[in-house]
């Protein structure tokens, strides 16, 4: 009697924040994303001096900065759920920008 051993190995990949937020620029201004920029905002110097900082900020916030069609964005996106939600970013709210 033969056994049958199935094996199923899951990449864990990380959620594509950068194309939830290029979709959510896109969305909102009718903009191609071929004529889009983005770049991912960095953490405050304080944060980013520090390598234990600076790593749990980057696993936390995934902030983008969009330019494109003559507009430019900033959002904060996040999972809920299996979904990624982008939201403008509201430096008030984020105690670290103070």
């Amino acid at each position: 009697m033969r056994k049958l051993l199935a094996v199923v190995a899951v990449a864990a990949c990380s959620p594509a924040y950068d194309t939830a937020a290029l979709d959510t620029f896109t969305n909102a201004y009718a903009c191609p994303v071929e004529r889009q920029t983005i770049a991912r905002m960095p953490a405050p110097a304080a944060v980013a001096a520090d390598p234990e900082r600076r790593e749990l900020w980057e696993r936390a916030h995934h902030i983008y900065d969009i330019a494109g069609c003559g507009r430019t964005a900033r959002y904060e996106c996040e999972v809920d759920g299996d979904l990624i939600f982008c939201n403008p970013y509201v430096a008030a709210l984020d105690p670290l920008a103070r």
